[in-house]
């Protein structure tokens, strides 16, 4: 009986190796690692993107509008701390996805990939509405002053801030599908692989 078991390990272990040529198998590993390479990328992207917007910021607040009530200044640390705190994120995120290696065992590599997802799922999720949340909210507590330095146009801003927010999550939505969409096929692929 045992040896019945042991043939037909064998024989299934010859057939996947006909199946799957060395060519198909470079290729398959060769496009999972360009999607991960897009997914760092995106991360550095965004670090560069969330980093420029903070220094402008800070530059604006110091440069511009030096706020002096004590409510306009906790609105500043938010926005600037929310998009910090989303630069952190973003580099920890690439840090995990570059710790991805495609080479190890299919399913170690699988198992990386998978908990990496769940984490940018939980990142997208429930981090990022908080995140924008509070950036909202000290943009709110700056609209008293702004309001004494150049009047009433300032409610002209934040109805802008409102349509560019519109914009701004529908670009962060195709850049989220397009990182989730990345990852399912880099777990496809490895699935793949181990059949």
């Amino acid at each position: 009986m045992q040896n019945d078991i042991d043939d037909i390990v064998n024989q299934w272990k010859e057939a996947r190796k006909s199946v799957h040529s060395q060519e198909s198998i470079d290729k398959l590993i060769s496009t999972a690692e360009s999607r991960r390479k897009s997914s760092v990328a995106f991360h550095y992207g965004n670090m560069a993107v969330l980093s420029a917007l903070a220094v402008i910021l800070v530059l604006f607040f110091i440069y511009l509008f030096p706020f002096q009530e004590t409510i306009s200044r906790i609105g500043v640390a938010c926005m600037v701390g929310t998009l910090l705190v989303r630069v952190i994120i973003e580099y920890f995120s690439a840090r995990k996805a570059a710790r991805i290696n495609l080479l190890e065992s299919t399913l170690a590599a699988t198992d990386q990939t998978l908990k990496f997802y769940e984490f940018r799922k939980k990142i997208h999720g429930p981090v990022t509405i908080a995140l924008v949340a509070l950036y909202t909210i000290g943009l709110a507590l700056l609209t008293q002053e702004f309001r004494k330095h150049i009047g009433d146009i300032i409610f002209l801003f934040d109805a802008m801030y409102c349509l560019g927010g519109v914009v701004l999550i529908w670009q962060i939505r195709k850049g989220i599908k397009k990182e989730m969409n990345d990852l399912q096929e880099i777990i496809r692929i490895k699935t793949q692989l181990n059949t």
